[in-house]
């Protein structure tokens, strides 16, 4: 079987885009897959592709990321949109393509280590036939506002067991009886985010020097890419002041009554735990029925949010490939300070 493989070049979208819509059932939008790949703000992708009679039945893909390793200003990638056509699974391809993009000269002078937050059915072959190493799991928390729908997302077995319905009742009532008071900060000024700007950019400087960890280097250039110019999610993104100070940035978003603490930059532990009782404020008037967010629980810096009623549901992996970084505190996972927005999956 005569099967090529080479690097992305212009003009192979659209059949990645229906290798995605073949393996996933769907796919990103052009305008999705354009704004992450072709006008990423650091005009670089890193993509192999395999392709069989003119047909496209592989990929694997990492893109740039900033990265702050120890404080230093460095070029890192994100593991996503790895698939092959179920046609030419069994052959080899996911390890073939990945090596190859490995040890590409693009991808080894442009990024000095790779992450990657891969889920049950990826991890092992990233970890067991690509050298990717597991440094920790983070917690995926919930915050339950429908208890029932939230229990039929995550338990669905529980529901029909005695007692489960009216004591989930409530619960809902008590929460909601707790929350109602919870955020009444006065203080604070809430304004929509237009665009990040300088303010932003000293903001993210306070928060490096309070919270000193490795994590994604959010300039307002980043920040901009990311949640504003994004065409296939509509951000909420706040700034919160006080006596116009800028405080904390908070990045929310709502999908099918899911409501998501995507991002928070905040000057100290305090004005923290402030934006996320502003998020859960803020998403709960939504009418969502439950709240995710993230927390590393082996990073003892950062508050931690389980006080405010949200529950650990699941663990999510955090994997590296490291390909020229010397500094071995990037295979710690407490030296890392790790939001859901780091990941394309949000």
């Amino acid at each position: 079987m005569d099967i090529k493989t080479r690097a992305y070049s212009p003009g192979d979208e659209k059949q990645i885009l229906s290798l995605y819509k073949k393996v996933f059932s769907e796919s990103p939008s052009m305008d999705e897959w354009n704004w992450r790949f072709r006008k990423h703000f650091l005009n670089n992708q890193f993509i192999q592709v395999a392709e069989h009679e003119n047909r496209m039945i592989g990929q694997y893909a990492l893109m740039p990321i900033p990265l702050l390793i120890n404080a230093k200003a460095k070029n890192g990638a994100l593991s996503l949109h790895t698939m092959v056509d179920p046609d030419y699974r069994g052959k080899g391809l996911f390890t073939l393509l990945a090596n190859e993009l490995f040890e590409s000269g693009n991808c080894t002078s442009n990024a000095t280590l790779a992450i990657g937050f891969p889920n049950q059915n990826s991890y092992p072959g990233f970890v067991r036939k690509l050298g990717w190493q597991h440094i920790g799991d983070l917690d995926l928390l919930i915050l339950p506002v429908d208890f029932l729908e939230t229990l039929k997302r995550y338990k669905p077995n529980l529901i029909n067991k005695p007692f489960v319905k009216p004591a989930l009742k409530y619960l809902e009532k008590m929460h909601t009886l707790i929350w109602r008071s919870e955020f009444r900060n006065s203080r604070l000024q809430i304004n929509k985010v237009v665009r990040f700007d300088s303010k932003f950019d000293d903001l993210f400087a306070q928060s490096m020097e309070q919270f000193k960890a490795n994590r994604l280097n959010k300039t307002s250039e980043y920040m901009n890419w990311r949640y504003i110019d994004c065409p296939n999610v509509d951000y909420q993104c706040y700034e919160l002041s006080e006596s116009g100070n800028l405080t904390s940035m908070v990045a929310l978003s709502v999908n099918n009554n899911r409501g998501v603490i995507v991002d928070v930059v905040s000057g100290s532990s305090a004005d923290y735990l402030d934006a996320i009782k502003f998020a859960v404020d803020a998403l709960r008037k939504q009418n969502v029925n439950y709240i995710l967010a993230w927390q590393n629980s082996y990073y003892h810096a950062l508050p931690r949010i389980n006080k405010f009623g949200f529950i650990k549901a699941l663990k999510v992996p955090m994997i590296i490939k490291n390909f020229t970084e010397n500094n071995a505190a990037v295979v710690d996972i407490s030296n890392w300070h790790i939001m859901p927005g780091d990941n394309d999956t949000y």
